[in-house]
């Protein structure tokens, strides 16, 4: 059996009994085991300030200039607009959940697009010297969103408390000697660290499992909206032929790379096969 069915089956157990639910992938059906986005929110929020902490930090043309930051800001919230009114629209439980789409640019040397389960969507000051086209930018951003409306968030969230707790019940001495540490100080910190670092790499091998899954899912989702609010997929495809993305950067640049030549291949597939007659009453 693989890592994947166990977990899932262990997961299960585990947070069906914290507050958590099953849900359906709204864009593939796919079946998640979630917790509230309330709960995710907070789990999703630690992440994304541990990200924002170890990005690299701004340069001292960035500092100095803070007008740039607020522009970039600006251009990035009337860009999202009419794009986060569509996702209300194609998807009215982001108001069950207490999701609220708000944009940040917070300053930083390097690219990448961050976000929590409540609808904070982060640009990294770094993006805006990649020079991607509205259009493109439109479309990082959405993918952004994706994850948030698919609720990977959540999934995410469920994967740490499954594994938090799995930790606990496979490790029950860990507790005990927790409670004996001004006796056993040394052993106390040592079987802490020892359920602490199984418990986190469980669940981020866990998260590695779906994470191909949330970012087809994302990418679909953010067609959806663009196309739903008036962008037109080809014209993308076609911007996004002019952003350079460097070999050998961080993981969302790579991330970035695998999306727009998916983006490619959705836009511009059906446009190379060969244009075909079709008979009289065909259809």
């Amino acid at each position: 059996m693989s890592l994947r069915s166990v977990t899932a089956t262990l997961a299960g157990i585990a947070i069906l009994g914290l507050a958590g639910c099953a849900a359906t992938s709204p864009q593939s059906g796919r079946q998640q085991v979630v917790v509230p986005t309330s709960v995710s929110e907070v789990y999703s929020e630690v992440d994304l300030q541990m990200k924002l902490a170890t990005a690299s930090p701004a340069t001292d043309e960035q500092t100095e200039d803070q007008c740039l930051q607020l522009e970039y800001q600006r251009q990035i919230r009337k860009l999202m607009e009419r794009v986060v009114v569509t996702a209300r629209r194609l998807y009215p439980d982001l108001e069950e959940r207490g999701v609220k789409f708000r944009f940040e640019v917070a300053p930083s040397a390097e690219a990448g697009v961050l976000s929590n389960a409540g609808g904070m969507i982060i640009v990294l000051q770094g993006t805006h010297d990649i020079y991607l086209p509205d259009s493109v930018l439109a479309y990082v951003i959405a993918r952004e969103m994706g994850h948030v409306i698919g609720r990977h968030h959540d999934e995410n969230s469920a994967a740490t408390v499954m594994f938090s707790v799995l930790t606990q019940v496979l490790f029950p001495a860990a507790a005990l000697v927790k409670g004996l540490s001004l006796v056993l100080p040394t052993t106390a910190v040592g079987s802490a660290m020892t359920a602490s670092a199984i418990s986190y790499l469980g669940a981020t091998a866990l998260k590695t499992t779906y994470r191909s899954d949330h970012l087809r899912e994302a990418e679909e989702i953010a067609l959806m909206l663009l196309a739903e609010t008036g962008w037109d997929v080809f014209d993308i495809a076609g911007e996004a032929e002019s952003v350079i993305v460097k070999e050998g950067g961080s993981t969302w640049s790579e991330e970035l790379r695998q999306s727009l030549n998916r983006l490619d291949q959705v836009a511009c597939g059906p446009r190379r096969r060969p244009f075909v007659v079709q008979p009289a009453g065909a259809g």
